[in-house]
């Protein structure tokens, strides 16, 4: 499952390069305790695409709806009992996600 929550937004940023926007990308992995956290920051063109609900609009250039990215790692996360936090400030996307740790088995 980490993996399909962080392949997702290093595919995303490599599309965009492609494209040739400068892009950056921080992706963090860690343990804390017992949780396991992922971290990323991702720079976009500060100008944000939402719907009539202020659902987040798919950035890909050909794409005019709902993007599914973000629904799939809620639902993700939650499968998990894990949490899922965002924040966009000026040019930057923040995520991170908090996912407990199972308890080891004796």
């Amino acid at each position: 499952m980490w993996c399909a929550l962080c392949g997702a937004e290093v595919d995303k940023l490599c599309s965009l390069v492609q494209e040739g926007q400068d892009r950056l990308l921080n992706l963090t992995l860690q343990q804390l305790g017992r949780a396991f956290v992922i971290a990323l920051d991702n720079s976009f063109d500060g100008q944000l695409k939402q719907d009539e609900e202020q659902n987040y609009l798919s950035s890909k250039l050909d794409f005019k709806s709902r993007g599914i990215g973000l629904d799939s790692i809620r639902s993700s996360v939650e499968k998990y009992d894990g949490t899922f936090n965002m924040e966009i400030q000026a040019k930057n996307f923040a995520s991170s996600i908090v996912l407990p740790l199972p308890s080891k088995k004796n």
